[in-house]
This record gives C-alpha cells, structure tokens and sequence, in this order.
C-alpha cells in the first residue's frame, strides 16, 4: 500500500493527494492530520511567491519575507512534529507520512530559501560592497605597507584616508632615509678606497725589502737545512737499527710466553678432564648404593613373593663396570650373564612362593 503526493506548479493549489491502496480510516486519519499544513503552506506559497526585491531601499518587502519564511518553517516543523508522532503507530504508516512530509518540504523549502535570499538582499550588496572597497583599498597601501594588518573593508573613509597617508609618510622617510645612507655609503668607500690603495704601496715597497733579505737568508737556512738533514739521517738510522733490535727481542719474549701459556692450559685442561670423570664416578657409584638401598627398603617392607622380584630387579640394576682389555671384557660379559641368570634364578624362586 503505496501513498503519492503531487506539487502542482508555482501559482496553482497546493493539492494532497492519497492513494486508494490505504484503507478509508488511515487516509481520512492522514488527511485530517496534514490538510491543515497544506493549506497554510499554500497561503504563505502565494505570498512567498510574489515578493520579488531588486533594490535596497525595499524593507517593508524584506520583512514580510521573513515573516513569511518563519511562518512556512512552523509550517515544516509542526509537521514535522505530526510526522513523528504518527509514524509511531506502524511502519507502513511511518512511510506514507514520511512521504507527505517530503512532499511539503520540497514545496516549502525552496520558498525558504528564496525568501532567505530576499531577506538578506542589503546584506548581500553590504558584502559586496565591501569586498570591492577592501580590494581597492588593498591595491592602494600594498606599495607602503602589509594590508594583511589592517581591516580594510570595515575601516571608514576617514579612517583609512589617515591610514594611507601615514603610510605614505612612512615610506618616503624609509626612501630618503635609504637614499642618505646609500650617499653615506658610497662616500666612506671611497675613502676606503683611497687608503687601501696607500696601503698598498706602503706594503709593496716593505714587500720588496722584506724579499731582498729573506733572499739572502734564504741561502743561509739551505746551507743549515743540508746540514741539519744530515744529521737526521744519521739518526733515523740509527733508531731504526735500535727498533729492529728491540722488536726482535720483544717478539722472542712473546713466543716464550705463548709457549709457557700453552702448556699450561694443557695442564690445566687435563686436570679438569680428570677431576670431572672422578666427580662422574662418584655420582654413579652414589647412584647405586641409593638404588641397592631403596630396593633393600622396599624388599623389607614387601610381602615374600615382592621381595624376591624386587631382589632381581636389583640385580638387574647392578651397574658392571667398563673394562678396556680383551682379558677384561670377556670378565665384563661373564659377569654381565651371570648376574642375569642370578635375577632370573630369583624371580623363578619368587614364583613358588603362592
């Protein structure tokens, strides 16, 4: 069940219209509830439509423009209030109101924003007005100062004619004041000039005596410089044969060294080797005791038949030692059988036992 709406064209009835897929009670109920909108809308539509403003001097139009765009928005809100309120009672419902609202918002809205335009017709030319006499403003300082500083499109005729010709005081005092210090400057390099150049001549002439002796002193220091040379090579000799020497000597000292440090980490490594396999004995050896003396406590405390089995179990922990002969691991093994058929001569005693 679907709800339609029509906008009839601007200067025609503002018309709503209910699809027949709603029941009577629901179209007469939406009816009852949104005609009175829409036939205030269309009497504020007639109004809203005729006030047209081209010029500034039209307050009285201007005013009715708002009161005509504040009473087609209690229109819109007031129907807005209707449209929630009805919504509420189903979904289907919910969408034929949200479409009367729509139909009435599309209707009013437009007018509200032409009637805003209208009302702020001065505003408007006020804005435009300024605009265009900051920019003018603008172009005017802009050789004399940063407009960035000033806000020109709200400063009066007065205001800104003082403003610029500060400025332009300002400025020219900046220009003479740049154009003195220019002269002043091109002034003190000349005589800067002048006595470089005297400098100069002064310099050449200390130069050239200067060069006349440094000449001759320089045949001199050749002559002590050859000598000196000489002399250094005599010693550079001399060190080096002592470097040799001294370095044969310590490399010598460091081979002994290594060599004293080598064996001693050796020894060192095998008492340690030897020391852990001693530790490593022990430990076994304390193994077995502790393993003797457990099956020893549990064969006390065990029935006959338990005992016995615990006795073999013991045996068959008994940890042979590792021979290294032939002679000796031929022993190992005979031992090894014997103490096998010990456990299995125990375990089958155990067995007659009931």
């Amino acid at each position: 069940m679907e709800t339609t709406f029509e906008i009839i064209k601007p200067m025609q009835p503002l018309v709503l219209k209910l699809d027949e897929g709603l029941t009577p009670d629901t179209a007469q109920s939406l009816r009852t509830a949104f005609e009175s909108y829409f036939t205030q809308a269309d009497e504020w539509r007639q109004k809203a439509l005729s006030i047209q403003i081209t010029r500034p001097d039209q307050v009285r139009e201007m005013k009715l423009a708002r009161e005509t765009r504040l009473a087609l928005r209690e229109i819109r809100i007031n129907a807005e209030k209707t449209r929630k309120a009805l919504k509420e009672d189903s979904l289907r419902k919910g969408k034929a109101i949200d479409g009367i609202f729509n139909m009435l918002a599309f209707a009013v809205e437009p007018l509200e924003k032409h009637l805003l335009e209208q009302e702020q017709f001065i505003q408007r030319i006020e804005e435009e007005r300024k605009a265009k006499l900051k920019a003018e403003r603008e172009d005017a300082l802009r050789p004399f100062a940063d407009v960035s500083l000033y806000q020109l499109g709200e400063m009066d005729d007065a205001t800104f004619a003082n403003l610029l010709e500060t400025n332009e005081l300002a400025f020219a005092a900046r220009q003479e004041a740049s154009r003195k210090a220019e002269a002043e400057r091109i002034e003190r390099e000349r005589i800067e000039a002048e006595e470089k150049a005297r400098r100069e001549f002064e310099e050449a002439a200390e130069r050239a005596r200067i060069k006349a002796e440094n000449e001759a002193l320089k045949a001199e220091r050749e002559a002590a410089q050859a000598a000196a040379n000489r002399i250094a090579e005599l010693a550079r000799k001399e060190r080096e044969a002592m470097e040799s020497k001294a370095k044969a000597e310590r490399e010598a000292a460091q081979a002994e060294a290594n060599r004293i440090a080598e064996l001693a980490r050796k020894e060192r490594e095998a008492r340690e080797a030897a020391e852990a396999a001693l530790q490593a004995k022990q430990v076994e050896e304390q193994r077995k005791r502790e393993a003797i003396a457990a099956a020893a406590r549990a064969a006390a405390t065990a029935p006959d038949r338990e005992k016995l089995n615990a006795l073999a179990k013991s045996v068959r922990a008994l940890q042979i030692p590792n021979l290294s002969t032939s002679a000796g691991r031929e022993i190992q093994d005979l031992i090894q059988s014997q103490t096998d058929k010990f456990a299995i001569w125990i375990e089958n005693q155990a067995k007659k036992l009931n």
